[in-house]
């Protein structure tokens, strides 16, 4: 789940949407809005655990050195939850 921290970048979290959990431009942005609009989102999946949390920490990773967002520990918050 993608959750709405209101600081992060939205064109950053579209790119890094898009790249991380392998969406069109398109999907990512409709991904972040919903989260914007909403406080959360699913951003991909279902995943095996170990991929979600691998996908979801090398996105919140990537977040940190991005030039929109970057120079250290960045808001963004991207959780897995189970799925029933």
């Amino acid at each position: 789940m993608l959750h709405n921290d209101d600081y992060t970048d939205g064109e950053a979290l579209v790119e890094l949407i898009a790249k991380h959990f392998r969406h069109d431009e398109q999907t990512a942005t409709a991904i972040v809005m919903l989260a914007h609009e909403g406080g959360s989102a699913p951003c991909g999946g279902p995943y095996s655990k170990d991929i979600a949390e691998t996908k979801a920490h090398m996105a919140m990773k990537a977040a940190e050195m991005h030039p929109a967002i970057g120079g250290g520990p960045a808001p963004l918050l991207i959780s897995v939850e189970q799925v029933i």
